[in-house]
């Protein structure tokens, strides 16, 4: 390092860097000031110190916030790296959630959400209370690019394995059940495949798809089913079904925790269909942080190994 990058590296402080992370993930100076409990000025104070140490203006004001320059771009990284090696080295040996004062950002779709928001809320209340959550939807791609740049900790979702640097957690196995409402006119005596194929069906996918797994698993044995509508989400699914004939193939785990609460009957599905592991995805940087190991570790209750509230 020559003298003039020494002098320069004296006049930093982790704020600074802070600042700088959060401008990077929010890209909205009055989020940062919030996030980081400082006021306004305070921010642009800290950016401005920080544009005459690095040589470059950093953001560029535009209408829905601030835009980084190229150079901002490409010391994110680092900039990351290093608040992730300082973070490592305080907490190694004192990490209290009790003293965590940080907002965890997850991605997950909604059936990721609520099996874990209920359980997770409850830990933060009691352990945590200077935590917030934020969960975003994300599909899987985008989900591991966001944790590759460090702009979320957590992604939930079905992750065969984890890309270099990354850590993968499986939170649950899963299978498919077939819920309905109850007393469906059409299954008084059960669920069979030849019911299951004359039926109406609704199909989840955030993405509008008009067949998935279960169709897949029906064409294998020559049959198939009329899907009336795709929706984005489990919920909504559950409770149309509620209030319809039609019937809707849902993860197990969901099933047996919300199934109750809309009324419906829960059926074995009449035809074969893999099972699936749930997982959690930390990145390269969240992989290394205390902090996001311990909501890892707390997505589930102790000793669980399956979703929902439901035994």
């Amino acid at each position: 390092m020559n003298n003039f990058g020494q002098v320069q590296l004296r006049r930093l402080d982790l704020t600074l860097l802070l600042v700088f992370a959060e401008a990077m993930r929010t890209r909205k100076l009055g989020t940062v000031a919030h996030r980081l409990g400082l006021t306004p000025s305070g921010v642009s104070h800290a950016l401005a110190r920080l544009r005459d140490i690095l040589q470059d203006p950093l953001f560029l004001r535009h209408a829905s916030g601030v835009r980084p320059t190229p150079r901002a771009i490409a010391i994110l990284d680092d900039v990351n790296a290093a608040i992730a090696a300082l973070t490592r080295t305080i907490e190694r040996d004192a990490f209290d959630p009790a003293s965590i004062r940080r907002t965890f950002r997850i991605a997950a779709l909604d059936f990721g959400v609520t099996m874990l928001a209920p359980h997770l809320i409850e830990v933060i209340a009691r352990h945590a209370p200077g935590v917030q959550l934020s969960f975003i939807a994300l599909p899987k791609a985008e989900a591991l690019r966001s944790l590759a740049d460090g702009q979320i900790d957590i992604a939930i979702a079905v992750f065969h394995e984890a890309p270099p640097g990354f850590r993968r957690r499986v939170l649950a196995k899963e299978s498919f059940v077939t819920v309905a409402r109850k007393k469906h006119p059409k299954l008084r005596g059960g669920l069979t495949l030849r019911k299951f194929v004359k039926l109406d069906h609704l199909l989840v996918s955030p993405v509008g798809d008009l067949d998935g797994p279960v169709d897949e698993a029906l064409q294998k044995v020559g049959k198939g089913r009329r899907v009336v509508a795709a929706l984005p989400q489990f919920l909504a699914a559950l409770a149309t079904a509620a209030a319809s004939d039609v019937l809707v193939t849902v993860p197990k785990g969901l099933a047996k925790a919300y199934a109750p609460t809309f009324g419906l009957s829960i059926y074995d599905t009449p035809i074969a269909m893999p099972g699936y592991e749930m997982a959690a995805m930390q990145g390269p940087l969240s992989a290394r942080d205390p902090a996001v190991d311990w909501l890892v570790n707390n997505l589930l209750p102790a000793g669980r190994r399956e979703w929902g509230a439901a035994a």
